[in-house]
């Protein structure tokens, strides 16, 4: 029989798990020097301590007792087996440009060894830890939109797992880990994480999260770990200043219900310390790094409480406060997938269109009374453990802390682009914890098993299907349209392309960069990206370049489709007028003008000389 190990001996520590968390904060401390040093060598440093990690979390696995390791498999096969029919088109994931933008800064790392400073020198922006690690797993499988999504869904997963733990401390272990299985599947938002659908850091701003809290969870009275969990906390605030909208929350029941003025005034100076860790990069980032260029008003913020004195003044307020937080709540069911209706609008019609409507209002309506009845519980609860309350309340502490920081964020930011999902992550908690907290009523109330949540965990299921499917399409026609348009340059000898935003750099990446391609036809433009690709192709002579433009069969807004036919007229105007023969090629959804001299042979297309 082999001899345990000695208590407290690095193998130990190694074999039970508990260097994983130190590991990754080390990680995070060195990633943040080699964004201020630019020390190349911190490249190599961080490689091997994201091996190390790796290797923790596999010797962590096998030491869990059994049913957790069940679980995570489980877990593991779910999330493979809603992905899977996605992933076979990982370049159909690649929804636009954003999406590409953050893969490419991966590839920028891997190939310079340089700090992950993002696309180094087009916008003043730190990047993020992800990235750094995407840089690593391409060393080693290669450049793929495959292996940066499925980085990504390894991370979806560890945070659905560490929610999971969390929770089952202080709820129904059953309900938990069911609705965790289904992975909230029947909330879109929660499918953008998991495949990186909608770009941002919000899944590591999400895991950073958690971590802190599971250390805050079992830290004691460990000083270590609470260091540790206020460090991974204020790192998510690094990673996006909306973190706190969740952080704030949660250490505001934390420190509360830590007992008497003794106990929280015990964890206050670890809780500092790890926090100051934490944010020493965002104080240096204010402090030293010079203020981006603004362009435009990108990202705005602006109040609409200036003009409320009078009641009439207050009731139109209020009403607009109603709708737009309605507008926001449904967005986070919906927002993919009724864009996907006006999309497909031609082929979508009939029953099918009105059964996937049915489906969707249904999620949208029954998480509503799912939160209304959420809110209920946690009130009644707070109100009868009142003289009682102790840490194992703070969920619902938490969930009722976050009602005022949504309204209050919604009074203030009443202003696109925050009714986008990826900016309310605080209102899609409160409905994920609404829903443990009903799940976990029911099932106490009636003594539920797991065997028969299964048919619940079904129907949420089903009630995926309208994102899911207009997913599917959606990344289906991206891959066919990609492969036709390259297919369709590199047949006409086509180098230099002027094109829009929205398609830029999805072409670039999957070129292989090999495409000169640049936003500088519009209507939509971002100057923070690659300014020096838009210079270049825009001193290209006009009749050494193809123009890509959509056509109207390509669903946009109004506002793009419009400006899209002026940008168009006046093209063709200008090479009318400096006498420059071209041919056009349709390929239904999109249009190419090839001047003769940016092509080295014709197509069988339509020519007008």
């Amino acid at each position: 029989m082999t001899k345990p190990l000695p208590s407290g001996s690095p193998l130990r520590r190694v074999w039970d798990g508990s260097l994983i968390f130190p590991n990754l904060a080390l990680i995070a401390v060195i990633f943040q020097l080699f964004l201020v040093l630019k020390w190349r060598p911190f490249y190599y440093v961080l490689w091997i301590l994201f091996a190390v990690e790796v290797v923790l979390l596999a010797a962590a696995f096998i030491k869990v007792p059994r049913r957790n390791q069940v679980f995570l498999v489980a877990l593991i096969i779910t999330a493979a087996f809603i992905s899977l029919p996605l992933l076979t088109n990982p370049d159909g994931l690649i929804l636009t440009s954003d999406n590409a933008l953050e893969a490419l800064q991966a590839v920028e790392i891997q190939e310079s060894h340089q700090a992950p400073f993002f696309l180094f020198g087009a916008i003043q922006h730190n990047g993020t830890l992800s990235y750094l690690l995407a840089a690593f797993l391409f060393d080693v499988f290669g450049q793929s939109y495959l292996v940066f999504v499925l980085a990504h869904l390894a991370v979806f997963v560890l945070a659905l797992y560490l929610l999971a733990r969390i929770l089952e401390r202080h709820l129904e272990p059953v309900a938990v880990r069911a609705l965790v299985l289904v992975q909230f599947v029947f909330i879109e938002a929660v499918f953008d994480l998991s495949l990186f659908l909608r770009a941002g850091p919000y899944l590591e701003l999400i895991f950073f999260i958690l971590a802190g809290i599971w250390l805050f969870e079992r830290a004691g009275e460990s000083r270590t770990a609470l260091a540790l969990a206020a460090f991974f906390s204020a790192f998510a605030v690094y990673i996006n200043v909306f973190g706190l909208l969740l952080i704030a929350p949660y250490l505001a029941a934390r420190v509360w219900l830590a007992g008497g003025w003794e106990s929280r005034l015990k964890i206050l100076p670890p809780l500092a310390a790890g926090g100051l860790a934490g944010l020493w990069h965002v104080i240096y980032y204010i402090a030293f790094v010079p203020k981006p260029e603004t362009y435009g008003n990108w990202f705005p913020t602006a109040t609409t409480l200036a003009d409320t004195t009078s009641l009439g003044t207050l009731s139109i307020f209020l009403r607009r406060l109603g709708k737009q937080t309605w507008e926001t709540f449904h967005n986070l069911f919906d927002f993919e997938f009724r864009y996907g209706l006006e999309f497909f609008a031609r082929e979508l019609k009939g029953p099918s269109k009105d059964v996937l409507v049915a489906l969707s209002s249904t999620a949208v309506w029954l998480s509503a009374a799912v939160v209304v009845a959420g809110v209920v519980l946690t009130v009644r609860r707070l109100v009868v453990r009142r003289k009682k309350l102790d840490l194992s309340d703070w969920p619902y502490f938490f969930a009722l802390l976050l009602l005022p920081g949504i309204l209050a964020k919604q009074a203030v930011f009443l202003q696109r682009p925050f009714l986008e999902p990826r900016h309310n992550l605080d209102l899609l908690f409160l409905i994920l914890f609404s829903y443990v907290f009903v799940l976990s009523a029911l099932v106490r109330a009636l003594k539920l098993s797991w065997k028969s949540l299964l048919p619940a965990g079904l129907v949420l299921a089903v009630l995926a299907a309208p994102s899911y499917l207009g997913y599917l399409r959606m990344v289906r026609l991206k891959q066919a349209d990609y492969a036709l348009i390259l297919n369709t340059l590199r047949e006409n000898g086509i180098k230099t392309l002027a094109t829009d935003f929205i398609i830029t750099y999805p072409l670039w990446w999957l070129s292989g960069r090999t495409l000169d391609v640049a936003d500088s036809l519009g209507p939509t433009k971002m100057y923070h990206f690659y300014p020096e690709r838009r210079e270049m192709v825009d001193a290209v002579p006009l009749d050494r370049k193809a123009y890509l433009f959509f056509q109207r069969r390509y669903y946009r807004g109004s506002r793009h489709r419009n400006v899209t036919i002026i940008l168009r007229e006046n093209l063709l105007e200008e090479l009318a007028e400096k006498s420059i023969p071209y041919r056009t090629i349709d390929l239904k959804r999109y249009e190419i003008i090839v001047p003769d001299a940016a092509a080295k042979a014709a197509p069988s297309s339509e020519r007008n000389d």
